[in-house]
Formats: C-alpha cells, structure tokens, sequence
C-alpha cells in the first residue's frame, strides 16, 4: 500500500539523508460517525493540508478485509464440499455392498410377505442409527477443533479472542447435514436394488451376480 521504504537510523544519517527525499506525514483520523467521512476527506483536502503519502481510507480498509475473508471462506466451502462428495460415495458404495451381501435375507423378507416399502424403511432407520452413533462423535471433535483452529487463527493476526463457544446454528447445520447426506446417499442403492422380487434375490444371491459394478460411477 505503499511506495516508501522505512528503516532506522541514527540521527546523523537522517540528517544526511533527508537531502535525497521528501518527508512522509503519519496522520491518522478516527471518526465515530462514519456517515461524515466523505465530508471529512473533501474538508481536508480543500484545507491543503499535508498529503505527501498514500491515503488509505476505511472503505479501502473493508476491502481488503473482505477480499481476505472471502478467500479463506471460499476454501473452507470448497474443502467442505469436497469432504461431502467423498461421504456421499462411500455411503454410497458401503450400502451398495452391504445390500449385495444381504440379497439372501432380503429374499427371506420378500417371501414371507414384506413389502419394498417396510424393508426399506428398515434400512433407513439403519442408517439414521449410524448417522446419530457418527455425530455423537463428531459433534464434540469438530467443537474442540473450532477452537483450536481460531486460536490459531487468532495468533496469527495477533488478537485476543473474546468468546470461543460455538453458535448453536453450527451444531444443528452439523447435525442436519449428518443426517441427511446418509439419508439421501442411501436413497438411490435402496430404490435400485430393494425392488427386486423374492426370486430374482435369491437367484442374485446364489450366483454372486448383483448390481453393484454396472454403473459407470461404481466403475470409477
């Protein structure tokens, strides 16, 4: 933000010195109003005050503050959808194997009479079981690295953080998104593979021949 080069001297050397440049003035203003700022900057330049130096101004200020803001949270959105991607496949990928393995008991259910719907509702709540086992720990985990992660933070830009507890919006965006991306993940290997009849899964049982491994996504 600025042209000029400071370093210390002695004063001998500065006196030397001075010969070869022009004097930069320090000033700085602090208004509590913020609405008089335009006004105050047309007063001090109309008053040909000193201005040898770069004028730096709290709009400029706020943009660079939200320039550096906007890029961490921008990475922090694109680390989050990333890890979010990854949950998705590996659930994704876990129910796939897991109904292949139960196609012989999904048989059992469909003879005796259970409805897609029943046996579906069944795995749901499994997986609704695995999502809460899963926020139970990850909820106080992702609590204490918060806050290790804004002390940090914190000494880096050299400020002491007032208050380190955690808004109570965080945890229920936490435990919505920890419900759901199972929920939704399991949605599709449920309705592809839990349709089958009583003899198609006992017949894909039997010969080890499932769904799992036809589409291009399990491919990758």
């Amino acid at each position: 933000l600025s042209s000029s080069k400071r370093f210390l001297v002695s004063q001998g050397d500065f006196e030397e010195l001075r010969q070869y440049g022009n004097i930069e003035y320090l000033i700085e203003f602090r208004l509590h109003n913020l609405e008089d700022l335009g006004a105050f900057e047309a007063a001090y330049t109309s008053a040909s005050l000193e201005s040898n130096g770069p004028t730096l101004t709290h709009p400029l200020f706020r943009m660079f503050n939200a320039l550096s803001d906007g890029l961490m949270i921008a990475v922090i959105l694109l680390i989050s959808g990333l890890v979010i991607a990854i949950a998705f496949l590996c659930i994704r990928f876990t129910l796939l194997a897991k109904i292949e393995d139960d196609y012989r008991e999904i048989g059992v259910m469909k003879a005796i009479g259970a409805r897609t719907g029943q046996i579906m509702t069944m795995y749901l709540a499994m997986v609704t079981l695995y999502g809460v086992i899963a926020l139970v720990i990850a909820v106080p985990l992702s609590i204490i690295g918060s806050r290790a992660f804004s002390r940090a933070v914190a000494a880096l830009f050299n400020f002491d953080l007032i208050e380190l507890s955690v808004p109570p919006q965080a945890i229920l965006l936490q435990i919505a998104v920890g419900l759901l991306i199972p929920t939704l993940a399991s949605l599709y290997p449920f309705l592809s593979n839990l349709r089958i009849t009583a003899a198609e899964a006992m017949s894909a049982y039997h010969t080890g021949k499932g769904r799992f491994g036809t589409s291009l996504i399990d491919h990758l």
